[in-house]
């Protein structure tokens, strides 16, 4: 059986230009269903925040791109940050 994966990179809004950095991230941490790479991101006073314009990827498998990709979006949503952040996901027809 072929499974497949999906990575979707979260970033700072504004990124690549202006953003702000120091915002705290909550509930990061990868799960059963999808694994979340760190990029952008520090610990600061005890807390997990963002240090940079790429902050995480979020990749997740599944049986086929549609459900790789659905397994992806949502663990980005599951994912706080006080910061506004840009997703974008591009349309692969999938």
């Amino acid at each position: 059986m072929l499974i497949l994966a999906v990575g979707i990179v979260l970033a700072s809004k504004g990124y690549p230009e202006s953003f702000e950095t120091g915002k705290i991230i909550q509930n990061y941490l990868s799960t059963k269903d999808y694994i979340v790479y760190h990029a952008g991101t520090k610990t600061e006073n005890n807390h997990l925040v963002n240090a940079g314009g790429r902050v995480f990827t979020v990749v997740a498998e599944g049986n086929t791109l549609h459900e790789a990709k659905n397994n992806a979006l949502q663990g980005t949503e599951n994912i706080q940050m006080k910061i506004n952040t840009t997703v974008k996901i591009l349309d692969l027809n999938f």
